[in-house]
């Protein structure tokens, strides 16, 4: 099996490494061909939206969420993205619309997964104490699965106990 370079899920990946490795410009021409070879892949869109927001682009990261958004209105983590960027853009049409949106998330919730807003980022919105305790709950619970699966994969104690000097 061979690896397709053009394949937007690996440009997107890499360009996760590169912004991490801080190679910028060439992290933001990955996200941007994943975006390119499929408009309506919304985590790619996400990721380059948040880089332009990091170089201080604020313009032209609103307007690739927003298009990414209307792509996949389902992702209230693109309409979080949007939120987060309010104090920073007073003259963007559509965030209210955009928190009502948010709000009503983290109201039609299931306690099955986490919301899409964090607990910090819900402090930013319209909610009742009652709400905010409940988004806080909800990633709670999801710290407790994902240290429950870490737990289970690192196995029984002692498996990976470190060895003395051989005989």
């Amino acid at each position: 099996m061979a690896i397709d370079g053009r394949h937007p899920g690996y440009r997107n990946n890499r360009g996760l490494c590169l912004k991490a490795l801080g190679r910028l410009d060439d992290a933001e021409a990955d996200f941007r061909a994943a975006v390119d070879a499929a408009p309506g892949f919304a985590d790619a869109a996400r990721n380059l939206g948040h880089l332009r927001l990091q170089r201080g682009r604020l313009a032209e990261a609103a307007a690739g969420l927003s298009r990414a958004l209307a792509a996949a209105p389902q992702r209230a983590d693109l309409a979080a993205s949007l939120h987060w960027m309010k104090p920073a853009a007073l003259r963007l049409d559509g965030l209210d619309a955009l928190e009502t949106r948010l709000v009503a998330s983290v109201r039609t919730h299931r306690d099955e997964s986490p919301t899409a807003v964090t607990p910090f980022g819900a402090l930013t919105l319209p909610l009742t104490p009652l709400e905010l305790r409940a988004v806080a709950a909800s990633h709670a619970r999801l710290a407790e699965r994902n240290a429950a699966a870490c737990a289970r994969m690192r196995g029984p104690p002692g498996r990976h106990a470190a060895r003395g000097p051989s005989a």
